[in-house]
């Protein structure tokens, strides 16, 4: 309710003196609605078997040496087709449906060869990350180009359909 009314005074301020917006508000509430429509899918989807496990290969830099692989999950749709993960995960994330990983979200990743803002703040989690024997991994990552930059900038290893996408487990 504080978001709603906080984006409802934004819009009129925005269109001056006297004014009130209605419209935040049913934004604000179809978005809740969405939200919620996500949350009771993915919870469907955990009671009739409609979210598999994957496995998708975690690969090494410089080597491109299999580190390890990975199980994610993946909703399925009705035609038992995987959902994007970009679609499904955010939500289940944020209603605490799923355990959470410490990566390089795949954001992050496709800006860093079109953005230095992107390639500063990155460089410098690898920086502080380094010292603690943390290694950075990429997601996403579709291109060897990408990986030689990944390679260059200190990652520990990527992700992504470069080297394949994610198949069922079994």
């Amino acid at each position: 309710m504080l978001a709603a009314a906080d984006l409802a005074l934004t819009r009129a301020q925005e269109q001056g003196p006297d004014t009130y917006d209605l419209i935040a508000l049913a934004e604000l509430d179809r978005r809740g609605r969405g939200s919620l429509a996500w949350r009771e899918h993915i919870e469907g989807a955990i009671d009739t078997g409609k979210l598999a496990l994957y496995t998708q290969a975690v690969l090494s830099l410089p080597a491109r040496a299999l580190m390890q692989s990975e199980v994610v999950s993946r909703l399925l749709d009705d035609g038992s087709s995987p959902v994007a993960a970009a679609q499904f995960l955010p939500m289940a994330a944020r209603h605490g449906l799923l355990p959470r990983y410490i990566k390089l979200a795949p954001a992050y990743t496709n800006e860093l060869t079109q953005n230095q803002d992107s390639r500063f703040i990155v460089s410098s989690l690898i920086r502080i990350a380094q010292p603690l024997e943390i290694g950075i991994i990429a997601q996403a990552v579709e291109s060897d180009s990408l990986i030689q930059l990944l390679q260059e900038m200190g990652f520990a290893g990527y992700q992504g359909y470069a080297n394949g996408r994610p198949a069922p487990i079994g």
